[in-house]
């Protein structure tokens, strides 16, 4: 691994940026609170100077057209970032963004979508509905792109479910990075390798999951169905699907599981798993993240 990675390691350790994901109850919501505080979500000059940014709005929430200003393709990106369902877009999604685009002359469509707890799955899937159908008024789905880094990355693969339920039309691809795919509680041979990989992941805890998983749902009762968990929705008649991430992330499990399922279903995903490393490892300024862009650069052009 380098020792490059242990020392993201230990600072990420210090940093305790696992210690919300790790919290139940009235201590989480303080968490949420203290996190958020700490975010910038706006894009920084040095993204305004480099790119053209146009802001649009749906009830009150921010979505973002993000091109190149030198070079340009004819490739959409709909990426919805992490943050567990709970935190807004980060200086850190930007920044991969960035690098994303300047590689690939896309222009990525990025909406700020209503969190949880105030708000839950059905209002961002009728934001997303609404930015891709007006996508869809000047773009075809096949120059479209769906992708998200971890809740994210759930997300995306909700919206792709959404989609076929209401017969929107499918986008080229998925690409989903370190995905969050339940939010319901999980299973037991789930569970059990979620706590045996907690031990050793530094970004995230299992915790504060289920309880986010109700917040998230709202008025849905069945945290299974695939607004909420995707793992548990229907995965035939969906853009091919690339997911990449590591057996060291809590949320590797539920890869496992839609792997299993998706060989059980004869469907066509994709899967890049590295042994070694954490949660959204690509993020990080190591070797094997830069190696992992730059597959996923390919898959943008």
């Amino acid at each position: 691994m380098g020792i490059s990675y242990e020392v993201l390691k230990l600072f990420f350790k210090r940093l305790g940026t696992r210690e919300m994901f790790g919290s139940k109850g009235d201590e989480l919501v303080h968490e949420i609170k203290r996190v958020r505080k700490g975010i910038n979500s706006e894009p920084n000059e040095k993204i305004k100077h480099m790119f053209d940014l146009q802001v649009r709005d749906y009830k009150g929430y921010p979505y973002y057209y993000m091109s190149p200003k030198v070079k340009h393709s004819d490739k959409y990106i709909l990426y919805t970032h992490g943050g567990g369902c709970v935190l807004d877009i980060t200086q850190t999604h930007w920044k991969q963004l960035s690098n994303f685009l300047e590689k690939t002359g896309a222009t990525a469509v990025i909406p700020r979508y209503p969190l949880a707890p105030e708000h839950n799955c059905l209002e961002t899937m009728e934001m997303l509905e609404v930015i891709y159908r007006e996508m869809l008024e000047t773009i075809l789905p096949e120059k479209i792109i769906f992708a998200g880094d971890s809740a994210g990355g759930g997300i995306s693969l909700s919206f792709a479910q959404y989609c076929k339920a209401k017969n929107i039309m499918q986008p080229k691809r998925l690409v989903l990075l370190s995905p969050m795919l339940s939010l319901a509680d999980a299973e037991k041979e789930d569970y059990n390798l979620i706590r045996e990989i907690e031990k050793r992941d530094f970004l995230l805890a299992y915790d504060a999951f289920p309880e986010i998983g109700k917040w998230w749902a709202g008025p849905i009762k069945d945290r299974k169905n695939y607004m909420v968990s995707p793992l548990y929705g229907d995965i035939k008649g969906l853009a091919k699907t690339y997911i990449y991430g590591s057996k060291e992330d809590v949320l590797y499990p539920y890869v496992r599981h839609l792997k299993k399922r998706s060989e059980e279903d004869r469907v066509d995903i994709e899967y890049h798993i590295k042994k070694d490393f954490c949660h959204c490892y690509m993020f990080l300024n190591i070797k094997e993240g830069k190696e992992t862009v730059e597959e996923i650069v390919e898959l943008f052009q």
